[in-house]
């Protein structure tokens, strides 16, 4: 558990525009070109309000996609023994095809973590592959130290001289590497709170600059693993967590708010299509003109209604007809900034060795819609409410 250094009460800083807060999905009618749904998004952006992003289309106006398989251990080892044998019958290439894609497999693991030892021998293969051919095996030895800092040497008995030189050196450099910074803010589809790891553990204070091994995930969700070079300029990350096949599931969930009987089938629907976007809310456009729904509105307030607009109407209509029905009281529910102030919030603000988390909870019965920052190596409870989290490394 981080610390708690410092607890603060006061009144929360002004809201900026609603970029991470009523984030807004458009679903479109069947068959619109692509101009049509990015002039409809043109004109809620220029309202003012936060819109999903792409990767959170697939399915609605964009390609569902296929969903990714993910990665086998078993696999992952049998690719290693292959590569070695190629190896060993000198047939290069083919072996480094073969342990490229056994780190593939490694890396579409459900616990990457979990399976450091397989990255160990796969980093060390394919160093020697590269090694043996003249290539740079820095990138691959510096990722070795990071993720096993327990292996301070190579064993002479096992690997080339060259190779043991090689990762001695490269191994005092990481550990001597000047400080980087990451920040890894994941979104999350049906709003579970994250966890964030790097190099397979809690993110540490003393992160350094070079390659590392980002995970993200939360509960439901497909997880996120990337390889990433940490060089002298911050680096962020976003990654949106989903379910896996999150596309298809979208495109169905459109299609049953498209043939719904009933109001109650169509929000249903909606719903789950917005949690399968982390979005807040929905512009439904049909060929009578546009509805809006939104999660949790305000007392006396339907949760679908039509919005201003005729048939047709561009972009700039819709938008300025959403803002309009987002206005008060239901801005606040919404994340957007109200005449009367920012509500009181209460701000825990904690450090430890340079890694800052936080949490903001929204006081007086108002929705906390803004993305928070979380310690990512704890357990959150689950939220009673939906509440956007994000996670940072500094």
């Amino acid at each position: 558990m981080v610390p708690i250094l410092a607890l603060l009460i006061a009144a929360a800083a002004p809201r900026p525009a609603p970029a991470d807060g009523a984030r807004l999905l458009v679903v479109p009618e069947p068959n619109t070109d692509a101009a049509r749904v990015d002039e409809l998004y043109d004109g809620l952006r220029a309202a003012g309000l936060s819109l999903v992003g792409l990767d959170e289309r697939a399915g609605v106006d964009r390609p569902a996609g296929e969903p990714s398989a993910p990665g086998v251990r078993d696999d992952a080892r049998a690719r290693i023994a292959s590569a070695r044998a190629r190896f060993y019958e000198l047939e290069l290439e083919t072996a480094k095809g073969e342990i490229d894609a056994a780190l593939d497999e490694l890396v579409r693991l459900e616990r990457p973590e979990d399976a450091l030892e397989l990255f160990e021998e796969a980093l060390l293969v394919r160093a020697t592959i590269v090694s043996a051919g003249g290539g740079d095996v820095d990138r691959d030895l510096a990722l070795l130290a990071h993720l096993v800092p327990a292996r301070e040497a190579l064993n002479p008995a096992v690997h080339a001289p060259s190779l043991v030189d090689a990762y001695a050196r490269v191994r005092a450099a990481a550990l001597a590497a000047k400080p980087g910074t990451l920040r890894v803010r994941p979104r999350v589809a049906n709003l579970s709170p994250p966890q964030v790891l790097v190099d397979g553990r809690p993110p540490a204070a003393d992160l350094v600059q070079g390659p590392h091994l980002v995970l993200a995930r939360a509960q439901g969700t497909e997880p996120f693993a990337r390889l990433v070079d940490l060089g002298e300029e911050p680096l962020m990350l976003e990654p949106f967590l989903a379910p896996r096949g999150a596309g298809a599931l979208r495109a169905a969930a459109v299609q049953r708010a498209r043939d719904a009987k009933t109001e109650l089938e169509r929000t249903g629907a909606l719903a789950e299509l917005a949690a399968l976007c982390a979005a807040r809310g929905v512009v439904l456009v049909s060929a009578s003109g546009a509805e809006l729904w939104v999660r949790d509105p305000p007392e006396g307030r339907p949760q679908l209604s039509p919005l201003a607009v005729s048939a047709g109407a561009d972009g700039a209509a819709v938008g300025t007809a959403t803002l309009a029905a987002l206005q008060a009281p239901a801005k606040e529910r919404l994340g957007l900034p109200s005449e009367d102030g920012p509500p009181p919030a209460v701000v825990w603000a904690a450090s430890a060795g340079g890694v800052t988390t936080g949490v903001s909870l929204l006081a007086l019965g108002l929705w906390a819609l803004w993305p928070a920052d979380l310690p990512p190596n704890e357990a959150q409870p689950t939220p009673t409410r939906p509440v956007a989290f994000g996670c940072c490394v500094d």
